[in-house]
């Protein structure tokens, strides 16, 4: 049973994405992966602000796009997917 666990664990590891993008002036949208991402699936953090979906950005789910509402102050966001 520890043996599958561990497996189970490595697995949904490899499904778990963290990026810091770097943000460009003037551009809103940023691609997040070469393959569609899990619906809801999607944390955009601004320094130590949370980003609320809807609100301060989109995500195209079909082509793993972040879309800004706006641009945040901060040079870099951490995205979890």
């Amino acid at each position: 049973m520890l043996f599958l666990s561990g497996i189970t664990y490595l697995f949904a590891q490899s499904l778990y994405e963290q990026n810091n993008l770097v943000l460009e002036p003037d551009k809103q949208k940023y691609t997040l992966a070469d393959s569609p991402i899990v619906k809801n699936s999607v944390c955009v953090w601004a320094d130590t602000l949370l980003l609320k979906e809807e609100i301060d950005y989109r995500v195209n789910h079909q082509k793993a796009e972040l879309i800004l509402l706006y641009t945040p102050e901060v040079p870099v966001l951490k995205v979890e997917y």
